[in-house]
C-alpha cells in the first residue's frame, strides 16, 4: 500500500548543531519558554486548566523572578529559570514580571512627583540664594509637561515632483560649482 513512498530523513536542524541550553542567557531562555507557552495556548494545545498554578509552580516562579530581578542572585538565574518546568509556572512568572514592570513605572512616577514638588519648594524658598531659585525654576521649566526650555525643530515636507527636485539640486550644484551637471548627465547616458 505504501510502496510509492520513499524514505525521508528530515534535517531537524538546518542551521548546524544545537547550542546547549546552558550557553543561552537565562533571560533569553525564559523569553523562549514564555513565547512557547503563549503560542501553544493560542493554538489551543495548552488548556486553561493546565495554566492553573499549583503551589510548586508559584514557588518556582517566585524563585525565578527573584533571581532575574536581583543582582545578588545572578549566579542562581539559570537554575531558577530551568525549574520552571510547567507552562503554569512560566505563565505565573510572566505575570509577576509584568506586574513588576507596572510597579517600577509607578515608582518612577512617584519619584518624579517628589522631585517636582521639591523643585517648586526650592523655587519659592525665600531663604535660598537667587541663583539656586533660578536653577530650580529652570529645572521646573524642563519638566516634560511644561516644556519651556525644549528645543523644537519644525520640519515642513514639501511635496514636489522628481523633476522639480532634480532641477533644484542641479541649480545648487551649479552654484556650488562642485561638478559640471551637464557632464554628469552625459556620463549617465
Amino acid at each position: 500500500m505504501f510502496e510509492h513512498l520513499q524514505p525521508f530523513e528530515p534535517d531537524l536542524n538546518p542551521h548546524g548543531s544545537f547550542a546547549p541550553v546552558t550557553s543561552v542567557a537565562p533571560e533569553e531562555l525564559f523569553n523562549a519558554m514564555n513565547n512557547t507557552v503563549q503560542a501553544l495556548h493560542g493554538l489551543g494545545v495548552i488548556d486553561d486548566e493546565d495554566l492553573e498554578t499549583q503551589e510548586q509552580d508559584r514557588s518556582a516562579a517566585k524563585a525565578a523572578v527573584d533571581a532575574m530581578l536581583h543582582e545578588e542572585q545572578r549566579a542562581k538565574r539559570y537554575d531558577a529559570v530551568v525549574k520552571l518546568n510547567r507552562p503554569a509556572a512560566v505563565a505565573y512568572a510572566s505575570t509577576m514580571l509584568h506586574a513588576y514592570d507596572w510597579d517600577f513605572i509607578e515608582q518612577a512616577q512617584n519619584i518624579r512627583a517628589y522631585v517636582v514638588t521639591k523643585l517648586i519648594e526650592e523655587s519659592d524658598n525665600a531663604k535660598s540664594k537667587p541663583g539656586e531659585r533660578l536653577k530650580a525654576l529652570e529645572l521646573l521649566g524642563k519638566v516634560g509637561e511644561v516644556g519651556l526650555f525644549q528645543d523644537r525643530i519644525k520640519i515642513d515636507v514639501a511635496k514636489e515632483t522628481t523633476e522639480a527636485l532634480e532641477a533644484r539640486l542641479e541649480e545648487k550644484l551649479r552654484r556650488l560649482q562642485i561638478i559640471d551637471v551637464e557632464d554628469a548627465k552625459e556620463k549617465e547616458k
